[in-house]
């Protein structure tokens, strides 16, 4: 089970937890979370 919203430093790991997560069918939303963080929300 993916958490449904994540905080992440950087964002090469954003894009790579979004693209795990639609490869298991999740629509993912990747936004800019403070100045070096990303928060990937699972739709």
């Amino acid at each position: 089970m993916l958490p449904e919203s994540l905080v992440v430093s950087g964002y090469p790991t954003a894009v790579a937890y979004a693209s795990f997560a639609e490869a298991h069918g999740h629509a993912v939303d990747v936004r800019r979370y403070g100045r070096a963080k990303w928060r990937v929300t699972l739709k």
